[in-house]
This record gives C-alpha cells, sequence and structure tokens, in this order.
C-alpha cells in the first residue's frame, strides 16, 4: 500500500539519486483491489492444512517465487535522460480551465489542489511516445481565456525516460531517436498524445496522460 502511494516518492528519489540502477512505479491505487484476495488467503491458511513439512516448504517457496516475480514484472527497467527543447507552440482549447483540471489527474498526488491550479499558470505535463516505450516531461503554460476556452503553451521538453523490457534493458535505439526530434517534432507528439487525448470522449486514454503543479512540485523536490 505505501509503494503504490505517494509515500514512497522519497524512498524513489533516494534510491535513483544513489544507487547505480533506477525503480520505479506509477501511484495507482487501483491496484490495492488486488487486496482484497487476503480474507480469502487467511480463511484458507486457518482451515485447511497441508500435510508434510516439506510439502509446506516447498509449496510456500512455489507461491513465494511466483508472487516476487509478478511483482516485479511489474516494474519495467527504465532509465531518466535531461533535454532542453524550446518551444511556444499554443493550443486552444474549447473547455473551461476548471473542466480540463477535471479531465486530468496529477501525477504525484500533491498538486491536486483545484483553486490554485486555477490561479496558476506553470504546470508540468507528462505524456509518452508509446511505440518507443518513452515518457515525455513538458513545461507548458495553462491561461484561461475564458469560460468556455483555455490556452496551453508549450513553454519547453525539459526531460524523457525510457522504459525497457523485462531481462533485456534499454533499447539505445530509443533513447537515440528521441535525442534526435526537433522542436516542431515534440510539438506534434504533444499535440498528438496529449491535447488530443484531452478532447476525447474515452476516459481510459486519459489515463495515460498527467500533470504537476509546478511551484507544489519544486517545493516537495527541493524539501
Amino acid at each position: 500500500m505505501i509503494w503504490k502511494s505517494p509515500l514512497s516518492n522519497s524512498f524513489i528519489v533516494w534510491w535513483n539519486d544513489t544507487i547505480f540502477f533506477q525503480i520505479n512505479r506509477v501511484v495507482d491505487y487501483s491496484d490495492l483491489f488486488a487486496l482484497i484476495v487476503l480474507p480469502f488467503s487467511y480463511y484458507y491458511l486457518t482451515n485447511h492444512s497441508i500435510p508434510g513439512t516439506r510439502i509446506r516448504y516447498a509449496f510456500s517457496f512455489l507461491i513465494g517465487t511466483i508472487s516476487i516475480f509478478s511483482f516485479y514484472a511489474t516494474t519495467q527497467p527504465r532509465q531518466e535522460f535531461k533535454l532542453q527543447v524550446n518551444t511556444d507552440k499554443q493550443f486552444m482549447l474549447p473547455i473551461s480551465k476548471l473542466d480540463l483540471f477535471n479531465k486530468l489527474s496529477d501525477r504525484y498526488g500533491y498538486s491536486d489542489t483545484i483553486e490554485k491550479n486555477l490561479i496558476d499558470t506553470m504546470f508540468y505535463c507528462y505524456f509518452d511516445i508509446p511505440e518507443n516505450w518513452t515518457g515525455l516531461t513538458a513545461l507548458v503554460k495553462i491561461k484561461k481565456v475564458d469560460d468556455k476556452l483555455t490556452n496551453l503553451e508549450l513553454d519547453s521538453v525539459i526531460g524523457f525516460h525510457v522504459s525497457g523490457r523485462l531481462f533485456e534493458g534499454i533499447d539505445k535505439n530509443n533513447v537515440d531517436f528521441i535525442k534526435s526530434l526537433k522542436a516542431n517534432d515534440f510539438e506534434n507528439y504533444f499535440e498528438q498524445n496529449y491535447i488530443n487525448v484531452i478532447m476525447e470522449k474515452n476516459t481510459n486514454d486519459r489515463k495515460k496522460i498527467f500533470f504537476d503543479n509546478k511551484e507544489l512540485i519544486d517545493r516537495y523536490m527541493k524539501n
């Protein structure tokens, strides 16, 4: 439960700054539904006996091995890179700023403060290029135009991470591809994989895009 919540952020930041390989996870409380199985496991444990000490140990080892592998297999290897590509591409969305934030989720659990978000203009926006196993971090100015219009200005792309396949690591070609992109390429990907997703009716697609209030996250990271 701690691992899938913002409470583990400090440990992950410390680990990635200290250890030679990085770890990551996505804050996703829906994963905690798996805990529903625990009462049934407890009932089975207390009401059914497995004969023989060796059989019990073998059975426990088998279940433990499968469980640990399953837990590890959900966290793919990932490497992060800094980037600085400036742009001033603007997108006008036919929705209010309030409706915009109602469509988005904050990534780290600290920016879900609608009153502050409606006042502030600087945000980190996160989106993916799934075909390249890549996630990007963009600095975006979000401004209210009127009650029915919101302007998003892609200020810059400031970083990216590349995920790898289990046991295979990071594909260097995916890293080289991102580093070869120009400003207009990032603008097109941002429009395709962030702006267009916001306006889609399919709410499942919006689970892939996130935001953070820049001031709140910068303060958290500093502390």
